[in-house]
């Protein structure tokens, strides 16, 4: 059962879900590239 508050934040405000999904995306490509660097040679 949930709460009117958490009802309130999950359905009016989207901002931390895209916030999330965003944040794994930059953490995603940054690993890529970390790892692409890593491979090349100097």
């Amino acid at each position: 059962m949930k709460t009117p508050a958490t009802t309130v934040a999950d359905v009016g405000d989207p901002e931390p879900f895209f916030v999330e999904r965003i944040g794994q995306i930059l953490l995603r490509h940054r690993l890529l590239l970390i790892q692409i660097s890593a491979e090349m040679p100097p």
